[in-house]
């Protein structure tokens, strides 16, 4: 292990090696799926998208449990082919560094359309008369923004859904 960590701190001696990719970037390819990289495409091309979580409401918060989690339109957006599995892309994603669940909003106005959906507002049924709606935004990562615009040609478009 020494032996690769001293190639390691050698080769970034080089000035030509500030120049290549990160390593990861190959064995990052390899772990995704083509919805995947819509999603990535949509969080580089247009921003941070607005989520919402659904919560039960109860007083302090003791017992109150998460009906829904990060319920976007982000599968919708990107034209995922399988946006059920909007979960498990994300968690990937964000599993590989590429994305983050950030606590802050996008502008009011973006979650206007989200609040008419029907999984939230089955999702705010379930949760019972006192629900409590959490605006959240998912958005890509510096790391992320970086591994889009090193792997993928700005000019790639790809039909949607």
């Amino acid at each position: 292990m020494r032996k690769m960590g001293d190639r390691l701190l050698a080769q970034s001696a080089e000035p030509a090696g500030a120049q290549t990719p990160h390593p990861a970037y190959e064995h990052i390819l390899a772990q995704l799926c083509p919805d995947e990289a819509r999603i990535l495409r949509l969080l580089f091309n247009d921003g941070a998208q607005p989520a919402i979580d659904v919560r039960t409401n109860r007083p302090f918060g003791v017992g109150a449990e998460t009906v829904a989690a990060g319920v976007s339109m982000i599968p919708e957006v990107a034209g995922c082919r399988n946006p059920d599995r909007i979960a498990s892309y994300l968690g990937n994603l964000h599993r590989l560094g590429l994305i983050w669940f950030s606590k802050e909003q996008v502008d009011v106005r973006r979650y206007e359309l989200l609040q008419v959906q029907p999984q939230l507002i089955d999702a705010i049924s379930k949760a019972g008369r006192y629900a409590k709606t959490i605006r959240r935004r998912i958005e890509i990562t510096p790391f992320g923004r970086d591994f889009y615009s090193t792997c993928f040609s700005p000019s790639s478009v790809f039909p949607a859904g």
